[in-house]
């Protein structure tokens, strides 16, 4: 019998913890209210401050990337090629360089699905690289 009122009684005082949490987080978010004062100053994004860096999510996806590029006729390659080229050679000099670059540093997943990199034209390889590389703005970063 003692050994049901002891559950009982751990079970009320759970129950009383929780609701006093419960009250003390609503008390604290009143008196810890922030004012926002909204100011007139706007800041724009300045396109000249953002660097390339090589983005990898896995292999899995790497894998889809690598099979879907191949996928695609030469046409499509190059005509999607020139708009990602135009997109971001305003902003880097040499990132053609740099997708070539990306898409060496994946070649192990050219090796797990029996695709020779070394017979990939340039332009196949610029738009593979070009899947794995994003832009990262320094100034943004230093908001968050």
């Amino acid at each position: 019998m003692t050994h049901g009122l002891a559950t009982k009684f751990n079970s009320v005082c759970c129950g009383l913890i929780i609701l006093l949490q419960a009250i003390l987080v609503i008390k604290f978010s009143i008196f810890m209210r922030i004012t926002v004062t909204r100011k007139p100053l706007k800041i724009y994004p300045d396109p000249k401050r953002v660097i390339v860096r090589f983005f990898f999510n896995g292999d899995e996806r790497a894998k889809n990337v690598v099979n879907c590029v191949m996928a695609m006729s030469d046409a499509e390659v190059k005509q999607e090629l020139i708009s990602v080229l135009r997109e971001f050679s305003k902003r880097h000099r040499s990132i053609s360089k740099t997708f070539e670059r990306n898409c060496e540093r994946v070649s192990y997943i050219f090796d797990q699905l029996n695709i020779s990199i070394a017979e990939l034209d340039r332009y196949r390889k610029m738009l593979i690289g070009s899947y794995f590389t994003h832009e990262y703005s320094i100034e943004s970063a230093a908001f968050f």
